[in-house]
């Protein structure tokens, strides 16, 4: 009995234990719904990252309205549900038109990635991984990842006379470590870099809205 406990403490040890990252829900500010009745807002997404592709990777492209840009597979995923997380935080008041000649307000999102995998991605650590596949004698069962959010958010609010109201800047970086068994049948690290992805757009769509209700005078006159 005693050899087999000591026998699979060994084998823990050379194989590793998995930790996953964790990723916590923001706390975010109640935003004003008052200040915000019965006005409409239309918003148009521009985005800038670098060109995606094996081979390439370098200088990150003008930004451009986001269905233009040509996207990998893997940051397509990413920003798939970006209009979704915009939606659900900003006050449940406004209501959204496409039309923005016709909206009270008119916001411009820039959204500008640093990496080609977007915005948001989990990076696989080679080295790591094959430091731990030799001393290990190839028997690594965990891998190792960095989750990784890199980005810029810069976002803009006009009137319907195309007033700029507000404006700011959010630079987002933030990595957190993962670990990951080799033989998940369901990788998670794609989901965890979505899940840091909606955190931090989140915090920063929060953050504007909360910064426009201090000019409160200014919005409630127009």
């Amino acid at each position: 009995m005693k050899r087999i406990l000591i026998l699979s403490l060994f084998v823990v040890f050379i194989t590793g234990c998995a930790n996953p990252a964790q990723i916590k829900e923001p706390i975010l500010a109640d935003l004003s719904n008052d200040l915000w009745q019965q006005k409409t807002l239309s918003y148009q997404v521009n985005y800038a990252q670098p060109t995606p592709g094996i081979f390439t990777g370098g200088d990150v492209v003008e930004l451009q309205p986001i269905r233009n840009v040509s996207k990998s597979i893997y940051s397509s995923k990413i920003l798939s549900t970006l209009d979704d997380h915009i939606k659900t935080n900003i006050p449940n008041n406004i209501k959204f038109i496409e039309d923005s000649k016709s909206s009270d307000y008119r916001m411009e999102i820039d959204l500008i990635a640093f990496h080609k995998k977007g915005p948001a991605y989990s990076d696989y650590l080679d080295l790591a991984n094959w430091t731990k596949f030799f001393l290990t004698l190839s028997m690594n069962y965990v891998h190792d990842y960095d989750i990784i959010a890199d980005y810029k958010l810069n976002c803009r609010l006009y009137d319907k006379n195309d007033n700029l109201i507000h404006e700011n800047g959010y630079k987002v970086k933030d990595v957190l470590e993962h670990e990951e068994y080799k033989y998940n049948i369901t990788s998670s690290d794609d989901i965890l870099a979505s899940a840091l992805f909606k955190k931090h757009i989140s915090i920063n769509i929060n953050n504007f809205f909360k910064e426009l209700e201090k000019q409160s005078s200014n919005i409630a006159n127009l």
